[in-house]
């Protein structure tokens, strides 16, 4: 399931998906940390949703000071999800895959 609560952007022709940016509504100049929730292998952005949306509440509810806050970044790595192009790339030599090593080293 997607969860609400995060914007779409477009970085670089790339489709990114930002949780915690609603805490950038209150006019203060924050101090932003962020951090980048990556899907695994055969995998897509949607799978890391609900732990990105996670990783950004406990800051906004915990006492710390009010100018640092955390956003958590999520998005499809090459070839896979809205990304995908050819899916035998991301299958391995055993499934016939004869650019596995090549197509493993290029998602890094």
């Amino acid at each position: 399931m997607i969860s609400p609560d995060f914007e779409t952007l477009l970085v670089g022709g790339i489709k990114v998906y930002v949780f915690g940016l609603d805490q950038l509504k209150n006019g203060a100049k924050p101090v932003i940390s962020c951090v980048f929730v990556l899907h695994g292998r055969l995998g897509n952005s949607s799978d890391m949703h609900e732990l990105a949306r996670s990783i950004c509440e406990p800051i906004a509810t915990e006492s710390s000071p009010a100018n640092e806050i955390l956003i958590s970044v999520c998005f499809d790595q090459r070839n896979h999800g809205s990304r995908l192009q050819d899916l035998q790339r991301n299958r391995s030599w055993k499934a016939g895959n004869k650019t596995h090593a090549t197509d493993m080293w290029s998602i890094q």
